[in-house]
């Protein structure tokens, strides 16, 4: 993390521009940071390193020098020194053409804060690659809610199986509904199986294509390093359509990448700085004595090493977009957790009703057989009274 960053006049010292981070808890702190900053500013002189970095403790000062001027940032000794000597340089291009004229005519302290702003936007593009790694922990927990709201919809299914108790035609439906199932199965299939052809038809296009294009590319880059002499630029960028060509000279050793062209040229340069010390270290003595092509092919190793700890910057800024999709999926499976269990009630009190239902019906049967045994009775009852009194009526009318 970028700590406190401070821009000095390399003659005299003065502080030109500063920014601080916001703590509290290590106001106290920064400010002895900064106290060492300022000694630091009144030591430097033009016979001091254009760039060097000075341990503190758990913290680490960077400084760069160009154009009598000083450009200095503490950060934690964790933070990548690639990373915090191209904020540096950064900063210094963009300070150089807003104020580099009037450097030597100012006279009192911190007479650009205002460019405090662009050091606040350049250094949210320098977080912290640790952050990077965050994103691992992020798909991890997206995945434990994914696995919730299935285990969710499970319980749904269950308990909508439940219905066909209550309802004699749910029976049918459920065997349409697994007819459907069945159709909807075989339908997704076929689609997954057309879908993953074209995917692998299209894989396979793009492969052959850039394929192709890195192979042209190559071609490209090997005549670049047959017209680069000792007179050529040390550092160098050359577009090639969508990409770009960066080249680093250092001790008869060219270091070349080819990125696209979005790629920021500050961390590309970076990178290839990083290849140049590594490579002189391991293999500097030998390169004037081979004599065969990629004698030392085994290097590829540290370059997909340090290649993963420069990746586009964008990635990093995708965490915000991930971090709120995530929080829109928890608001999501909290709804459908409060649609379920109010669902849950609403199918227990529906199989509740549906028992007294039952209760009652049996109830009613009973009690509508017994008032009709009593009805039958009652009606045979009378009629056998009517036909004895008119047998007696008969009977006495004869008489």
């Amino acid at each position: 993390m970028v700590l406190l960053t401070m821009i000095a006049r390399l003659a005299d010292g003065l502080p030109l521009a500063a920014s601080m981070q916001e703590d509290e808890q290590l106001g106290r702190d920064l400010q002895q940071y900064q106290s060492q900053a300022k000694q630091l500013f009144r030591k430097l002189s033009d016979q001091s390193p254009s760039r060097c970095t000075l341990e503190a403790g758990s913290m680490s000062f960077h400084y760069f020098i160009e154009k009598g001027v000083c450009y200095l940032v503490l950060c934690e000794a964790s933070f990548p020194k690639k990373l915090a000597f191209a904020y540096l340089e950064d900063l210094q291009a963009e300070f150089h053409e807003q104020h580099g004229k009037k450097v030597p005519t100012v006279s009192r302290p911190y007479s650009f804060i205002e460019f405090d702003t662009y050091i606040q936007k350049t250094k949210k593009s320098y977080i912290d690659s640790r952050a990077r790694r965050n994103l691992g922990s992020i798909n991890t927990e997206l995945q434990d809610i994914q696995r919730i709201m299935v285990a969710n919809i499970e319980e749904v299914l269950q308990r909508g199986e439940a219905l066909s108790a209550i309802d004699s035609k749910a029976s049918n439906l459920s065997s349409l509904s697994k007819k459907y199932r069945s159709d909807a199965k075989y339908l997704n299939t076929r689609s997954t199986y057309a879908k993953l052809a074209a995917g692998g038809v299209f894989f396979i296009m793009l492969i052959v294509y850039l394929g192709r294009d890195l192979q042209q590319y190559q071609s490209q880059a090997k005549q670049l390093f047959r017209k680069l002499s000792d007179q050529s630029p040390s550092r160098c960028t050359l577009e090639a359509g969508s990409m770009s060509f960066h080249y680093f000279i250092e001790k008869g050793v060219c270091y070349l990448v080819l990125c696209e062209a979005s790629f920021p040229k500050k961390l590309a340069f970076a990178y290839l700085e990083d290849l140049q010390a590594e490579f002189h270290e391991q293999h500097g003595k030998k390169v004037p004595t081979v004599s065969r092509p990629y004698s030392f092919i085994e290097f590829d190793t540290y370059i997909q090493k340090t290649k993963k700890s420069y990746i586009d910057s964008r990635a990093r800024r995708n965490l915000g977009s991930i971090n709120t999709e995530l929080q829109d999926i928890q608001r999501i499976m909290v709804a459908n957790i409060e649609e379920v269990l109010q669902r849950g009630e609403a199918l227990s009190a529906i199989d509740s009703k549906a028992s007294n239902l039952s209760s009652l019906s049996k109830k009613y049967r009973s009690d509508a057989k017994y008032l009709n045994t009593r009805s039958t009775y009652a009606k045979l009852a009378a009629g056998g009274v009517f036909f004895i009194m008119l047998i007696v009526y008969v009977r006495f009318w004869w008489l």
